[in-house]
């Protein structure tokens, strides 16, 4: 993975009366959960909770030169983007808040009744604050302290300066079940293993490796577009003979599991990337599919007293008609 390119932007904004965070960024929620990621990164770096935060709606007029939502990096950037903003907030109000804390140790020997929002502790410990004191402490600022702020991350190169930031690891192990009369396949199981560093969101992510799999599925084994040889007409044009996957070709035992305690030093909060990435293990699908094309050649092979083994190549994608005629 790598951030190169990528223009990032967002808008923080608090209302100062009830504590309340509205949060504009330039990223396209198309199902990856960009906006979860983005109200969780506020609210861990606010140290504030998620009931506060709003997520608007992407436009250009709010958010403008944001880059694209695609690469898989758009949840990243984004969210590196919001830490920033987030600092330039934490660094506005940090002098308050150390102003208040003195004020409240000399009115009062009792620690339990002093102001618990700490913005150096929101960073480093990430303990969580009460919605109170987040809001007491807001009504302590003089009106000219800006409660709104920006945040941009658009690195020309990786910070790390190799072509890559870092790099995503998974394994994908795969069982079928083939119908050789019919070339028919049903996946009996998937089982992942999946390296994501430390989740933003571990449901999202999850998420998105499922679907990866099974998006890589109808690309391997199901997703054929054919075009007429005459007019260049698109002719798989609807279901009838363009055929995605559905509920039925999903694996009957499904499990996902994400590699614990694995911090990216490289990557944004100790993350790494969901999205493309897992795309590529559906391919386990594939080749478990041709071991048993394989198989079942080298079994009837067998029978007739030939004991050669048999090679043959397969077209991706091996479409049910491609099995059956192999």
């Amino acid at each position: 993975m790598g951030w190169a390119g990528y223009n990032a932007g967002i808008n923080v904004s608090v209302r100062q009366t009830d504590g309340t965070v509205t949060v504009t960024h330039n990223g396209c929620e198309i199902g990856q959960g960009i906006n979860t990621k983005v109200v969780q990164t506020v609210a861990n770096q606010l140290n504030i909770g998620l009931d506060l935060i709003r997520c608007t709606a992407t436009g250009t007029d709010k958010v403008a030169n944001g880059g694209v939502t695609g690469g898989s990096g758009t949840s990243e950037v984004v969210c590196q983007a919001a830490v920033n903003a987030c600092k330039v907030l934490t660094d506005r109000l940090a002098p308050y808040v150390t102003a208040q804390i003195n004020n409240n140790s000399n009115n009062s020997n009792n620690t339990s009744t002093r102001t618990k929002y700490s913005v150096s502790t929101s960073i480093t410990t990430k303990t969580s604050t009460k919605t109170a004191d987040w809001i007491a402490l807001l009504a302590s600022l003089p009106t000219e302290v800006s409660l709104n702020s920006q945040g941009w991350y658009s690195p020309t190169e990786n910070p790390n300066k190799e072509p890559f930031q870092y790099f995503v690891y998974g394994a994908c192990v795969s069982e079928i079940e083939l119908l050789t009369l019919t070339g028919e396949v049903h996946v009996l199981s998937s089982e992942i293993v999946y390296d994501c560093g430390v989740s933003l969101n571990p449901a999202i992510d999850i998420g998105q490796i499922e679907g990866a799999l099974v998006m890589g599925l109808g690309y391997f084994l199901q997703e054929h577009v054919q075009y007429d040889t005459k007019t260049a007409n698109l002719d798989t044009i609807g279901t009838w003979e363009y055929k995605p996957p559905n509920a039925q070709d999903v694996p009957s035992i499904f499990n996902v599991t994400l590699l614990p305690n694995l911090y990216n030093k490289n990557g944004i909060l100790g993350s790494k990337a969901t999205g493309e990435p897992p795309y590529i293990l559906a391919n386990s699908i594939f080749f478990a599919t041709k071991m048993a094309i394989d198989s079942s050649r080298n079994m009837n092979n067998n029978s007739n007293g030939n004991t050669r083994q048999i090679y043959q190549q397969l077209a991706c994608p091996m479409t049910v008609d491609i099995r059956q005629q192999a």
